[in-house]
């Protein structure tokens, strides 16, 4: 019972730290080989600056 309660905690808290992965303000949000999040925090913009 005790693991299956620790399981179902660390589901919920990876998942919810998923949903709420954004960039930052000035945060890179793409380029070249950019495999990180690409969801700018609300208000903000991803603007092309360039490829690297």
């Amino acid at each position: 019972m005790k693991s299956i309660a620790l399981t179902s905690l660390i589901l919920a808290v990876f998942g919810a730290r998923g949903a709420l992965a954004v960039v930052a303000e000035w945060g890179q949000c793409g380029g070249s080989g950019y495999t990180g999040d690409t969801t700018c925090a609300s208000g903000l913009t991803c603007v092309y600056q360039k490829d690297w």
